[in-house]
């Protein structure tokens, strides 16, 4: 084994003891450990802070969340915190949460969002008071009275 990997391999099994000592023990006697699976955002927590601390491939990651949680979930996790624009892939395959790494990523801001703060915007503008016109006050020149008649017979309807 080179130098390299065995560097790689301490990371690892550090990184995994970091993980363990996060997560709530369960129960433990001389023969076996339990332990509480991370939920998903405790998942993406842990995930940012081990990548924060040393980039890894996926192999490694999935070693460091062995017995913690599943590859497909290690997945998600990960997708998401990249769409989050939070981790991000390293052209050699590492990924990596490192602030200096994330440097040229950039942020966007969901359409979702744009379209609230569009929305926030709009209700937070005050609309001019319209001033409504009772049936009296409406000059008789802009009465239609074909459209009053339709709207009198809809009422004779009710």
């Amino acid at each position: 084994m080179s130098e390299e990997e065995e560097v790689r391999e301490e990371v690892v099994e550090e990184s995994h003891k970091k993980v363990m000592e996060e997560l709530e023990k369960l129960y433990e006697d001389d023969d076996i450990e339990v332990y509480a699976a991370p939920d998903d955002s405790e998942l993406e927590r842990l995930i940012l802070e081990i990548l924060r601390e040393k980039p890894m491939k996926f192999k490694e990651l999935k070693e460091v969340f062995s017995a913690t949680a599943g590859e497909d979930r290690l997945r998600r996790a990960l997708t998401k915190l990249i769409e989050n624009q939070q981790v991000r892939e390293l052209e050699n395959g590492v990924y990596s949460a490192r602030p200096e790494d994330l440097i040229g990523v950039e942020l966007e801001l969901p359409q979702e969002e744009e379209e609230e703060e569009e929305l926030e915007e709009v209700l937070a503008e005050k609309p001019e008071e319209e001033e409504e016109l009772t049936f009296e006050e409406i000059p008789e020149e802009e009465i239609d009275e074909e459209i009053l008649d339709e709207e009198l017979e809809d009422l004779d309807e009710l």
